[in-house]
């Protein structure tokens, strides 16, 4: 089942991928949980919207990816930044590693190399190796 998952780097130029990955179902079948496997199952801002709403990093994040890729709604990089940072702190290490980029490259974020250090380095302990590799490049 596709997820949106992280943006990936490429040297010189920013690019943006999608993370495929599949997830269980959730066993209970509350309100909730079926607009966080909705968000899941079929990433659209019409889905994933609730789900961030209540709270549930994944989403977040899909919606940070959204954003900046203009993905199903107008591209905006302080839309981006914001959800990715909402998902960031819940410790989501895509978003952790969303958020470094945006703030290494200026998207939507005031350009901090030491905010950029700070999310890689949350990410990059959590086993991110995207996270590892922009640290090793950004400790130069």
């Amino acid at each position: 089942m596709p997820s949106l998952m992280f943006i990936r780097p490429k040297p010189l130029l920013l690019s943006l991928s999608l993370l495929l990955t599949s997830m269980t179902a959730f066993a209970d079948t509350t309100a909730d949980n079926i607009n966080n496997q909705l968000c899941i199952d079929n990433p659209s801002y019409k889905n994933c919207y609730p789900a961030a709403e209540q709270g549930d990093a994944k989403a977040q994040n899909n919606l940070g990816v959204m954003y900046h890729q203009g993905l199903g709604v107008e591209q905006s990089y302080t839309e981006a930044a914001k959800w990715y940072q909402k998902a960031a702190l819940q410790g989501n290490i895509d978003a952790q590693f969303n958020l470094g980029m945006m703030y290494e490259n200026g998207l939507g974020v005031p350009q901090s190399y030491t905010e950029a250090i700070k999310w890689y380095q949350k990410s990059g302990t959590q086993g991110h190796e995207q996270a590892q590799q922009a640290l090793q490049r950004l400790e130069r």
